[in-house]
């Protein structure tokens, strides 16, 4: 057990608080509830019991073991942590003095939570030492997190808002270790074929829209074609992604003018038609369906893909 286990369990033990300081920011809120997620899985600790032994005090406030300051004081001591005093790596990068949060996650998460929320933690760290994300390309989606927990923070009292954030943060972290493991089983049951100079994926039924990222990354996949059914309402979902290399050459919207992509619509009314996506996504599924047209359109879709590169029909040819 390292020095911050030993610390925390201790603070736990010997009826101390947990202490931050006024107003907590992200990096704050993020570093009180690793401490409890810790303390839940290794000692049982409720949420209601761990809420009651945190406290919100001035910034300047001196803490005093047996309590134990986050995101507070200046440096790291034996009693608090306001920024690491140890190097975290990270996706290949190596910081140097971590956030508190970073600094706590990297000493308390097990390796898988830690792998799977890896993300989330380097761009906490960089929005709050720096005001923006690792990649900028992302801003948006990782920064709403702030407004989200902004919110929480000016309209709840902390007991309330904490539980929000327990459930909000238990979420990203089961959503990511799913996204992840999953993909990492699925990507070996997809199937690849090259046409000429592109690379063709498609997925199992069901794998979802993250495997489709992961194809592109992982397999540089020029086109992932996706499909899903579900059986209790009788809906589900078909397209076609590409990258960039292949809409700068090809746009999906002149799929409209095939037999394969003609009898689909026929047959369910309509598809969504974009330069970089063509289908019916959970947005907008079909309806009344059943898993043997879903698995008869995907294969439509990747005939009429194929059709459209062996013809050498580029619509947005340089």
């Amino acid at each position: 057990m390292c020095n911050i286990q030993q610390r925390i369990v201790a603070m736990w033990n010997e009826g101390g608080f947990l202490i931050t300081h006024m107003a907590p920011d992200v990096d704050a809120l993020f570093s009180i509830w690793i401490p409890y997620y810790y303390l839940n899985n290794v000692l049982g600790a409720t949420l209601e019991d761990f809420i009651k032994r945190v406290k919100l005090e001035p910034a300047n406030v001196k803490v005093v073991y047996p309590d134990f300051g986050v995101d507070i004081g200046a440096g790291m001591s034996a009693d608090h942590i306001k920024e690491g005093n140890f190097p975290v790596a990270i996706n290949g990068r190596v910081y140097i003095t971590p956030c508190a949060s970073m600094a706590l996650a990297s000493s308390l998460l097990c390796e898988r939570d830690f792998r799977a929320i890896k993300d989330m933690i380097a761009d906490v760290h960089a929005v709050d030492t720096t005001g923006t994300t690792i990649n900028k390309e992302q801003n948006r989606a990782r920064v709403s997190i702030w407004g989200i927990l902004g919110s929480l923070q000016s309209n709840m009292n902390f007991s309330p808002m904490f539980i929000v954030i327990d459930q909000m943060f238990r979420s990203m972290l089961s959503q990511s270790s799913k996204t992840r493991e999953d993909g990492l089983v699925k990507l070996l049951e997809v199937k690849t074929i090259n046409v000429n100079e592109y690379i063709i994926v498609t997925t199992p039924l069901n794998a979802g829209r993250h495997l489709s990222e992961k194809c592109f990354h992982e397999l540089y996949a020029n086109v992932v074609i996706w499909a899903s059914f579900d059986d209790k309402s009788n809906s589900g979902t078909v397209g076609v992604s590409v990258s960039k290399k292949f809409s700068q050459r090809y746009d999906l919207r002149s799929l409209e003018r095939y037999a394969g992509i003609q009898a689909i619509v026929a047959d369910i009314g309509d598809l969504f038609f974009a330069p970089h996506i063509c289908g019916r996504t959970t947005k907008s599924p079909i309806a009344n369906t059943t898993e043997e047209k879903i698995l008869h359109y995907r294969a439509l879709i990747q005939k009429e893909i194929i059709n459209m590169i062996e013809r050498n029909e580029a619509t947005n040819a340089p």
